[in-house]
C-alpha cells in the first residue's frame, strides 16, 4: 500500500516535470520566433518540438491489495505561471523622402518677369533725318523714307513737344510720303496741322508759312483742284513778297507752278508773266547761264510758240543753246535738242534756209554721240524732207527720207 502510493507520488512529479519543461520550451521558441522575423530575407521555421522522456517506473510485481479501500488524496499542484515574453519592438522603416518639404505649403513658383527690350537711342540729329527722309523719298524707298520720318517725329516730340517747328516739319514729311502713295486726304490733313503750328509760332507772315501754303497748293494741283491750287500759290507768293525774300528758290518754284496752272485753264497772259517772274528769280540765284533755268525756259518756250511768238520763243532758244554750250560743249546732245526746235521756229517763219542748216547740225550732232539708228535721226530726217519739199527740192527729200525709213527698219 505504501509503495503504491510512492509510485503514484512519483508518476505525478513526473507529470509535472514534463508540463514545466514544456512550458518552457514553448517560451522559448516564440522567443527564437520573434528575433527571426525581423530578418527579411530569411525563412526560418518553426523548432521541432521534442517530447521529454518519462522516467521508467520501477517493474514491480503487484501485491495482492489487502481488502481495505486506501484513502487517496491527490496533489492539486498549482501550475507554474510563465514568464511573459517581452516584447520585441518591430524596426521602424524609414518612409522614403518627399520631394515636398513636411509640414510647407507647397510654394507656387511666381511668374518671370516680361523681358524688356531695351530703349532705342536715336543716334541722328533732326536734321540728319530730315535730310535722310528727302533722300530717301527722291530715289523711290518710300519703306526707308517713312522710317526716317517716323523717327523725326518721335524725336522732335520727345525733345520739343508737339507744338514744335521740327514736330511740323516731321508732319509735313509725312505729308509729302502720303501725296505720293495716294492717300492726298490724309495728306491734306498732315500739311493743314503743320501749317496752324507754323501760324502759332510765327504768325501768318513767316517762310514756313509760305512754304506749308505752296505745299498745300502742289497737293490740291495734283487732285485737279485747281481754284484752291492757286489761292494757296497766290498766299504762298504773298508772304514772300512781304518778307522781300526775291532770292528763293521756293519762291521761283511756286511762280513756275503757278504758270503751269494758268497755262492749263487757257490764261496763258498770266502764265507768262509767272513763267517770266519764276525764270528772274532763277537768274538772280544761279545766273544768266545757269542750266537751272532750263526747265521754266522750255515752259515758256512752247507758251510762246503755242501763241505764235516766235521771235520770242527763238531768243529763248539762242539762250538756252548758248547755255548749254557752257556747261556741256558744242557737240552735246543738248544742243541738238535746242537746234531741233530752231529748225522748228524757222520751218513754221516760212525760213527754209535756216530750218534746213539748224536741222542738218542737229542730226551731225546725234551722228556723233548717239547711234546711227537712233530713232531722233529719223525723225530729224523726216522734217529735213518736208524743208526739202518747202525748197522745192524733191531729189534731197527722198533722199532724206529713204534714210530715215531704213533707220526705222532697223528698229
Amino acid at each position: 500500500m505504501r509503495r503504491q502510493i510512492w509510485i503514484m507520488i512519483v508518476i505525478v512529479l513526473a507529470g509535472l516535470a514534463v508540463f514545466y519543461f514544456g512550458n518552457a520550451k514553448t517560451v522559448e521558441n516564440v522567443r527564437a520566433a520573434d528575433t527571426n522575423t525581423m530578418l527579411e530575407e530569411q525563412d526560418v521555421s518553426e523548432p521541432e518540438f521534442i517530447e521529454p522522456e518519462m522516467m521508467p517506473a520501477e517493474s514491480v510485481e503487484p501485491a495482492v491489495p489487502e481488502p481495505v479501500e486506501p484513502e487517496l488524496v491527490t496533489p492539486n499542484p498549482e501550475p507554474i505561471a510563465a514568464e511573459p515574453a517581452p516584447e520585441i519592438p518591430e524596426p521602424e522603416i524609414p518612409e522614403p523622402a518627399s520631394s515636398e518639404p513636411v509640414g510647407l505649403e507647397p510654394v507656387t513658383p511666381s511668374p518671370e518677369p516680361a523681358v524688356q527690350e531695351p530703349e532705342f537711342v536715336e543716334t541722328m540729329t533732326l536734321a540728319q533725318l530730315d535730310e535722310e527722309f528727302h533722300y530717301r523719298f527722291s530715289i523711290g524707298q518710300y519703306d526707308e523714307a517713312k522710317e526716317a520720318a517716323d523717327r523725326m517725329l518721335k524725336l522732335a516730340e520727345k525733345t520739343g513737344g508737339n507744338k514744335s517747328d521740327e514736330y511740323a516739319g516731321a508732319l509735313e514729311n509725312f505729308a509729302i510720303l502720303q501725296t505720293a502713295r495716294g492717300s492726298k486726304i490724309e495728306a491734306e490733313r498732315l500739311f493743314r496741322e503743320a501749317g496752324q503750328i507754323y501760324k502759332d509760332l510765327y504768325g501768318e507772315t513767316h517762310v514756313k508759312a509760305a512754304e506749308n501754303q505752296d505745299n498745300l497748293g502742289s497737293l490740291y494741283f495734283s487732285r485737279g483742284q485747281n481754284e484752291e491750287a492757286a489761292v494757296c500759290f497766290l498766299q504762298a507768293i504773298d508772304i514772300y513778297n512781304k518778307l522781300n525774300d526775291q532770292k528763293s528758290i521756293k519762291l521761283a518754284e511756286v511762280l513756275d507752278k503757278l504758270g503751269q496752272l494758268y497755262y492749263l485753264k487757257g490764261k496763258f497772259t498770266m502764265a507768262e508773266g509767272s513763267y517770266a517772274q519764276a525764270l528772274d528769280v532763277y537768274e538772280r540765284i544761279y545766273g544768266r547761264q545757269s542750266t537751272e533755268l532750263v526747265s521754266t525756259m522750255n515752259r515758256l518756250y512752247e507758251l510762246y510758240f503755242f501763241k505764235r511768238e516766235y521771235s520770242k520763243a527763238e531768243e529763248l532758244c539762242i539762250w538756252q543753246r548758248k547755255i548749254y554750250a557752257i556747261n556741256y560743249g558744242e557737240d552735246h546732245p543738248r544742243i541738238s535738242e535746242v537746234e531741233a526746235k530752231l529748225g522748228e521756229i524757222y520751218y513754221v517763219q516760212e525760213r527754209y534756209r535756216d530750218a534746213e542748216r539748224a536741222y542738218k547740225k542737229a542730226i551731225a550732232i546725234d551722228k556723233k554721240n548717239l547711234d546711227e539708228f537712233h530713232p531722233r535721226i529719223a525723225a530729224i530726217l523726216s522734217w529735213l524732207a518736208d524743208v526739202y519739199d518747202k525748197m522745192k527740192n524733191p531729189r534731197a527729200a527722198e533722199r532724206a527720207r529713204k534714210e530715215a525709213a531704213a533707220i526705222r527698219e532697223r528698229n
